[in-house]
């Protein structure tokens, strides 16, 4: 018995440190990760560029940046997306802007501005300038563009993101049952975005067996569990208050010539 004795507890230190080991590689593999992502650095940010979520996407092909304190975004991405009375003259450098009455002659890296009229032209100043070129391109000013369009706009800083919405349908609305991380992907292993509280609603955008793909109200769109949330419910956002302009249409069975505004 005696020689029997010391085999069996070393059988079962074997057995222990085995079971720990075993322990140790699975808790390794379920733990949820903490690490935060460096999302300046995976949307490819430099120091005065922001990341734009507009309508719940992330736009990663685009971005806004600061000059002198003020937010721009990309020429292309007002002229084609967010507002049409916005258009961008290649031949003559100019922004061009409409109302019912006026056009707006904007010049990129310029204060004043001259305002067009069937009946002359004047000089205006928003006390900044509108357009100003980074990059060799070219970007509008977030504060005009907002001023002239109906839509959500916020600024956030660490890390640096822009966060606009132009439409107003309804949406699958999601409520957190407890505090949780939103992550970068599904998957507890995935970095996190941000962590969320209790009760924060979020958009939802695709719901799957385990994970959901959420757009949080300020500009993330990631991940959650499905364990931390209730039941999707339907709701409509309220448009932002707006005088939209009324526009007339002019019909004439000849050209019109609009040399005379230019």
């Amino acid at each position: 018995m005696k020689r029997v004795l010391p085999i069996i507890i070393v059988i079962l230190l074997i057995i222990g440190v085995g079971g720990g080991v075993v322990w140790s590689i699975l808790a390794g593999r379920y733990k949820p990760t903490e690490e935060v992502i460096d999302y300046a650095a995976e949307m490819g940010l430099s120091e005065n560029e922001y990341a734009i979520t507009l309508n719940q996407e992330v736009l990663k092909e685009d971005r806004a940046v600061a000059i002198d304190g003020r937010v721009y975004l990309s020429m292309d991405l007002v002229t084609e997306t967010i507002n049409s009375r916005f258009y961008w003259d290649d031949n003559e450098k100019l922004l061009l802007f409409t109302t019912p009455t006026e056009v707006m002659m904007i010049t990129p890296d310029q204060q004043e501005y001259t305002v067009k009229t069937w009946n002359g032209s004047s000089d205006a100043d928003e006390g900044y300038m509108i357009v100003r070129t980074y990059n060799d391109s070219y970007y509008v000013a977030a504060d005009y563009v907002k001023a002239h369009t109906q839509m959500d706009y916020a600024e956030y800083t660490e890390p640096n993101r822009v966060v606009m919405a132009t439409k107003w349908a309804e949406q699958q609305i999601v409520t957190l049952k407890k505090d949780t991380a939103v992550r970068y992907k599904g998957g507890v292993k995935s970095e996190v975005l941000r962590q969320a509280t209790k009760g924060e609603k979020m958009v939802l955008l695709e719901a799957y067996d385990d994970w959901s793909n959420v757009a949080t109200e300020d500009g993330y769109v990631g991940w959650v569990s499905n364990k931390t949330l209730y039941d999707a419910e339907t709701e409509t956002p309220e448009a932002p208050a707006f005088d939209e302009p009324e526009y007339t249409s002019i019909h004439k069975d000849y050209k019109i010539n609009m040399a005379g505004i230019r």
